[in-house]
């Protein structure tokens, strides 16, 4: 075999043993490969053969992305933001199809929030209601929104 249908199978390889272990996106496996010091072209070629044989699938990776993100409470405005730092175009539409599909929304999220921040605590306490609103904030709830939940 050639050396560059070895690097090329060695590439592959270590794709599927990547993809085997949890799901990626195609700009993160080219990260993968990029740090591994593989060239564009065997780059191009691996990522081509994983889209033929369906081992890369943007759309369904940025539903579960979206799906694991509801699951951890973030808004819907956090999770477009985190998906456009993952650089997946994903429209709010689509986001808002799956809060529905889980039968979440943004309000059932704060509540079950501040249910979990409130365990044990005196919800009355003031040092409580400001630890409870930087939790809300820091999932991306917005602080107005936030306050109404109390």
């Amino acid at each position: 075999m050639s050396e560059e249908k070895e690097i090329f199978k060695k590439a592959y390889n270590y794709c599927i043993y990547l993809l085997s272990q949890r799901d990626y996106s195609e700009r993160k496996l080219r990260l993968k490969l990029e740090t591994k010091e593989y060239t564009h072209e065997t780059i191009e070629e691996v990522i081509t053969k994983l889209h033929q044989h369906k081992y890369i699938q943007e759309e369904e990776y940025a539903r579960a992305r979206i799906r694991a993100l509801i699951h951890k409470g973030y808004s819907l405005y956090y999770i477009s933001q985190k998906l456009a730092q993952e650089r997946l175009e994903v429209e709010n539409e689509v986001i808002q199809t799956l809060f529905d599909e889980l039968g979440m929304t943004e309000e059932d999220q704060r509540q079950l929030l501040i249910q979990k921040k409130l365990r044990g605590l005196n919800p009355n306490d003031q040092k409580t209601k400001d630890k409870i609103m930087r939790y809300l904030i820091s999932k991306g709830h917005r602080p107005n929104y936030s306050e109404l939940a109390f």
